[in-house]
């Protein structure tokens, strides 16, 4: 079973998720990777009609809720129970896998959402498959303390990139999680990475991510 979380009201970009991107509205992207994915169910979470138009003109199955599980501070987990006791009671839906596909990630394909499955249907002792993308080595990573730059982690004194290991980062594209651990999908205990590519795993938190994003899905749909 599929689920996407999607607000009515958003603070960094207003009213994001029903946007246009790319001719588009934001959440369109999400819907239309998981129906050409291999997801049994799919549905979308929101407290807004117009997201729920949105959804229904594309043939796609709204849970509503309430204005207490939309707020800024409502965790993705208490949004997600939410919506998989709503499919379970009011839908009859028995499922074994939750794949949360936030609507921020439009980069993302139904064909990552299939290799993501695939992972852990091929890995029956992993509660999670989690999508990932590299980031900057955290040796590089610094903070600020009484104005002057301090280590989070020892960098080698030549400071050369190639020679410091790969660490990865939840991009938040993709998490695929068994019933069993579904109250530990953000714990990472006996989760599995799917990587992908950078440009995938973009995930608009703000304008800068925003207008990214708008290039790379014009470059991908022949419209630059």
């Amino acid at each position: 079973i599929g689920i996407t979380l999607a607000k009515g009201k958003s603070r960094t970009v207003p009213n994001k998720n029903s946007k246009p991107i790319a001719g588009r509205p934001l959440l369109e992207w999400t819907i239309r990777a998981a129906l050409q994915s291999g997801l049994d169910h799919y549905f979308v979470s929101t407290d807004s009609d117009e997201i729920a138009d949105i959804c229904e003109s594309m043939g796609v199955t709204v849970i509503f809720r309430g204005n207490d599980l939309a707020r800024s501070d409502t965790p993705s987990l208490t949004a997600l129970r939410h919506a998989l006791n709503k499919a379970e009671n009011e839908h009859e839906i028995d499922w074994d896998v939750a794949v949360l596909l936030p609507c921020t990630n439009p980069l993302r394909t139904g064909l990552d959402i299939n290799k993501a499955l695939a992972i852990l249907d091929q890995n029956p002792k992993t509660d999670s498959v989690i999508g990932v993308s590299e980031c900057e080595p955290v040796e590089r990573i610094k903070v600020i303390r009484d104005g002057l730059l301090m280590d989070t982690f020892p960098e080698p004194q030549d400071g050369q990139r190639q020679y410091l290991p790969k660490y990865f980062v939840r991009n938040g594209s993709i998490y695929a999680v068994r019933k069993r651990a579904i109250d530990r999908l953000f714990g990472h205990e006996q989760s599995m990475p799917y990587v992908m590519p950078k440009e995938r795993g973009v995930n608009i938190d703000d304008l800068l991510d925003w207008k990214l994003a708008e290039v790379l899905l014009k470059e991908r749909e022949g419209l630059l």
